[in-house]
């Protein structure tokens, strides 16, 4: 089954999807965007205080969420983004969201 990948700009909580990916700075604590929303900061804070996501380069992440997406892929940047870091990351998220069988 082929993979569909979109690329909108639009407010992280309005959004209703199988997967989504945030890419996470390196930092103590790692750099979260704001836009997400308190439920999922919420979710992310708890998996960054527990040091299971840093934002470390290639770090990857799998939560699930009761929201409007159902699963979030946080990964790591590094710490700089960077044009070949964001590739990285974008590769990343399609090899992750083939081997858990999201189609959307």
């Amino acid at each position: 089954m082929p993979l569909s990948v979109q690329h909108r700009i639009a407010d992280p909580q309005s959004v209703t999807t199988s997967l989504l990916v945030v890419p996470i700075m390196a930092g103590s604590p790692p750099v979260i965007p704001a836009a997400l929303g308190s439920d999922l900061l919420a979710t992310i804070g708890a998996a960054t205080a527990a040091g299971d996501c840093t934002g470390a380069r290639d770090e990857a992440v799998l939560l699930y969420s009761d929201g409007a997406a159902k699963r979030v892929l946080l990964l790591g940047l590094g710490d700089k983004a960077t044009a070949t870091g964001l590739r990285r990351a974008a590769m990343q998220a399609g090899k992750r969201a083939r081997t858990i069988g999201v189609a959307e």
